[in-house]
């Protein structure tokens, strides 16, 4: 399902993708929030189309311009030997191996 937000001007380039971070303090009393917060918080996004309307922001320098983009699926690693459609706890495993190249899949902010 395709959403309409705002993003910063430097980021709002078709493709890019982003996790939103959740609102900012300062961000309560704009008149555009609503549109600025209808994500969900810790999901990865990609910006399908750049629309021309470009707004004044607090954060971001540049202005923000308005974009729709699509929610990306959560992908997450499960243990070997689980059953389909067997319904699973997940947790944040014990590991600090920064560089590891599995590491988004086993720390997804989304799902812990």
């Amino acid at each position: 399902m395709t959403l309409v937000t705002l993003v910063g001007e430097k980021m709002a380039k078709e493709g890019m993708e982003f996790i939103y971070l959740g609102p900012h303090p300062e961000c309560k009393n704009c008149k555009l929030k609503t549109v600025c917060f209808n994500l969900k918080k810790g999901r990865r996004y990609k910006i399908l189309n750049v629309r021309e309307k470009k707004h004044d922001c607090n954060l971001h320098e540049d202005g923000v311009r308005v974009v729709e983009v699509d929610e990306l699926p959560l992908i997450a690693v499960v243990r070997k030997g689980t059953r389909k459609n067997a319904k699973i706890k997940i947790k944040s495993p014990n590991c600090t191996h920064l560089d590891c190249k599995y590491y988004e899949l086993c720390h997804n902010p989304a799902i812990l």
